[in-house]
């Protein structure tokens, strides 16, 4: 029987939808991030430790990871520091209770990480910055010239008011520079969908 930490929670997506990896010690906040994100294209597993998560990503795929940064054992910037060296191609996004300029420095220096959050974090731009990300690493796999793979699925079909990356450029994005998108902050929650209300 699994315990409650190793349970794997899937949207209703195609097997071949990219896996988001959310690590967090908090229970409750697993829950609530992967019920608010139920609807996006993609499949959720979680985990409640570094060295949980460790071990999913030495036996499966896993497209992108949301990690936190405070806790027990071994901390979100050196589990996301091992990610960077053993599975580089993996986007990390960290999220952080007690955010200061030395860890959000570590994040970037030592974990590579994606984008940075400062918990509560909002969570239509966590969405956003996951979407990013599949079709940032999506992109740097099948080039311009292919256009985007076939596991976004309709990351790569919004409408251009949220166009979630520029093709015409290589440049990376700051994990501290805002994901671009509308200030209609209902048009972009229309446009994602999902139970956004479930961290309100």
């Amino acid at each position: 029987m699994k315990s409650e930490s190793s349970v794997v929670r899937r949207t209703e997506v195609g097997q071949s939808a990219p896996i988001v990896l959310l690590v967090d010690d908090e229970p409750n906040l697993l829950h609530a991030l992967t019920r608010a994100l139920r609807q996006q294209p993609y499949r959720i597993n979680t985990a409640r430790s570094a060295e949980e998560a460790m071990v999913i990503l030495k036996a499966h795929r896993v497209d992108l990871i949301v990690s936190d940064e405070n806790m027990p054992g071994t901390c979100g910037t050196r589990f996301l520091s091992w990610v960077a060296d053993h599975f580089p191609e993996v986007p990390r996004i960290i999220l952080t209770g007690q955010p200061t300029v030395p860890s959000a420095l570590r994040a970037i220096n030592e974990g590579g990480v994606y984008r940075y959050f400062t918990k509560p974090c909002d969570i239509v731009e966590l969405a956003l910055a996951i979407r990013h990300g599949l079709e940032e690493k999506d992109f740097s796999q099948t080039g311009p010239e292919n256009g985007p793979g076939p596991n976004i699925g309709e990351i790569g079909s919004l409408p251009p008011a949220i166009e979630l990356t520029d093709r015409s450029r290589s440049k990376k994005r700051s994990p501290l520079e805002p994901v671009p998108g509308p200030v209609n902050r209902a048009n972009q929650r229309r446009l994602l969908g999902g139970d956004f209300d479930a961290l309100s």
